[in-house]
C-alpha cells in the first residue's frame, strides 16, 4: 500500500513538474513575441 502511495506521489509532483514547465514555455514565448 505504502509503495503504491509513494508511486502515486511521484506521479502528481512529475505531473506537477510538467504542468510548470509547460507555463514557462508560454510566458516565454509571450515575451518572445512581444
Amino acid at each position: 500500500y505504502d509503495r503504491a502511495r509513494s508511486m502515486t506521489d511521484l506521479s502528481g509532483i512529475g505531473a506537477t513538474v510538467k504542468d510548470i514547465k509547460f507555463c514557462v514555455v508560454i510566458v516565454l514565448v509571450v515575451i518572445t513575441v512581444e
